[in-house]
């Protein structure tokens, strides 16, 4: 009964689920990879394989940078004068209904001032 429940759960929440069997593979790579280690030369062996990545890392991201600014594809966020525009508008929409509402500001004489004592008696 428990191993049906846990496959319902698991199979409702399939995203959840994925993210769980992700963490635990990379956790198991990372393990075994620094359990292999016979010292820290080997360790600075792993870093210093690391940079070709990085390199790749970087070139990936520029030829992303060049395709977004050709506008290949679908874009995947506003322009900024789309934002400033859509802003601009809300703050003038704001600004048009808040004049209609306004409250008008009571007169000096109808409001009581601090320092003066209420009679709260009659209420």
């Amino acid at each position: 009964m428990t191993g049906f429940a846990a496959a319902s759960y698991a199979l409702l929440e399939w995203e959840k689920t994925l993210q769980f069997i992700a963490i635990i593979g990379l956790s198991q790579t990372i393990y075994q990879r620094v359990a292999s280690y016979n010292g820290p030369e080997d360790f600075k062996q792993d870093v210093c394989f690391l940079s070709p990545v990085r390199l790749g890392v970087q070139a990936f991201s520029w030829a992303a940078g060049k395709l977004e600014n050709n506008r290949i594809g679908l874009p995947t966020s506003p322009s900024s004068s789309d934002v400033q525009n859509r802003v601009l508008q809300a703050a003038a929409k704001h600004e048009s209904q808040t004049s209609k509402t306004e409250v008008p500001n009571p007169s000096p004489e109808s409001v009581t001032p601090l320092n003066e004592k209420v009679d709260l008696s009659e209420a």
